[in-house]
Formats: C-alpha cells, sequence, structure tokens
C-alpha cells in the first residue's frame, strides 16, 4: 500500500474517533441542560445540579452512585432523561442493559418464549 494512502486511511480514522467524540459530548451536553432545567425544584433541584454536573466533568460512576442513592421519583426521573442517550445510559448504568430482570437472576422469575415473566414453581 503506498504510503499517501496510509496517511488517507489514518486521518480517515482519526475524522471518524473524533466525529463520534464530538457527537458524545453534544449528546452528554443535552443530557446535562436537560437536568439543570429542574434545579428549580423545591426538595430535588440540588440533586439534579450535582448530577448535571457530575457527567459535566465526565464522572459517570459517581453520577450513577449518586442517583442511585436517591428516592425513588427523582432517581427514576433521572433516569429516564439519561436514558435518551443509550451510550451514556449503558455507561452508567451498565447493570440494568441485561436481558433478564433481577427476579430472573435470583431464579424467581424466568422469561417465556413470548416476553412475559412466568414464576417458578418449587
Amino acid at each position: 500500500m503506498p504510503e499517501s494512502a496510509w496517511f488517507m486511511l489514518f486521518f480517515s480514522v482519526l475524522y471518524k474517533y473524533n466525529n463520534k467524540k464530538e457527537r458524545h459530548i453534544m449528546k452528554t451536553k443535552t443530557i446535562q441542560n436537560k437536568l439543570l432545567q429542574f434545579i428549580t425544584d423545591e426538595y430535588d433541584g440540588q440533586d439534579y445540579e450535582t448530577v448535571a454536573n457530575l457527567i459535566k466533568g465526565n464522572q459517570f460512576i459517581a453520577a450513577a452512585n449518586f442517583i442511585d442513592i436517591l428516592d425513588t421519583s427523582p432517581r427514576d426521573h433521572m433516569k429516564s432523561i439519561i436514558e435518551k442517550q443509550p451510550s451514556l445510559y449503558k455507561e452508567m448504568f451498565p447493570e440494568e442493559m441485561s436481558v433478564y430482570s433481577e427476579f430472573a437472576e435470583e431464579g424467581l422469575a424466568k422469561e417465556s418464549l413470548f416476553g412475559s415473566y412466568v414464576g417458578v414453581s418449587q
């Protein structure tokens, strides 16, 4: 392969990588801005701001751990906002991307062929 072809291939790969990285940053900023819309909430506003700032600092695991200790309502709402960016959601909550539910992992239920969960008799 000629030398110029190697350079073209290298820059092509580099361009795709940078482009993908920039899109991820833009989508992360969108999620951050959506979370910041709720900072005026009387009870949970500071929690939304904390998570948005952690995401801004690329501290995704810390943000996920913080979300996990919140009350049900703000936790579920934040997760639903973050879920709109699948790559970020997978990075923050990898354990929730599995096929089976927690019940299936514990042996309390199994998934039938039609997608519904059926209790396991013991």
